[in-house]
């Protein structure tokens, strides 16, 4: 009964609890898993002090070559908190962690066109700009 008791408490979702984040471990891991999986290029964000820990990608293609592959791998070893959500050509997700501290890995993809603007420079050739932010979860346990 014991062990019963404890592969329940492990499990959340149907799935394992899985290893216990650090807000630097998270960005780590998300900033090697956009670079490995999407056709992104790491660019330097903009100054700011409200989002210590942010990352920017300039991405060669449409979303749905960012969105799926992230979410395959991310799927994984965090919870998805709902489908990415668009509003025109600008689409962003939500995940967390599943242990430890609540952390909070939100994707923000922008397309490049005529109305777009933004404050990193991107390349050229790109199609558009991915934000990576971690941080703590508004959901605490």
């Amino acid at each position: 009964m014991a062990a019963l008791t404890l592969l329940l408490t492990a499990c959340w979702q149907g799935k394992p609890m899985g290893k216990e984040w650090t807000m630097e471990s998270l960005m780590e891991y998300a900033t090697a898993t956009v670079t490995a999986k999407t056709p992104a290029e790491q660019i330097p964000c903009h100054p700011t002090t409200a989002e210590p820990f942010k990352a920017c990608f300039a991405i060669r293609g449409p979303v749905g070559q960012v969105s799926t592959p992230l979410d395959q791998v991310f799927g994984e070893d965090l919870h998805q908190l709902g489908a990415w959500q668009f509003v025109g050509e600008t689409g962003s997700v939500m995940y967390e962690t599943r242990a430890g501290q609540r952390l909070e890995l939100g994707l923000t993809y922008s397309a490049k066109n005529e109305y777009s603007s933004f404050l990193e420079q991107l390349p050229e050739e790109a199609d558009g700009i991915l934000f990576v932010v971690v941080d703590t979860s508004q959901f605490q346990n």
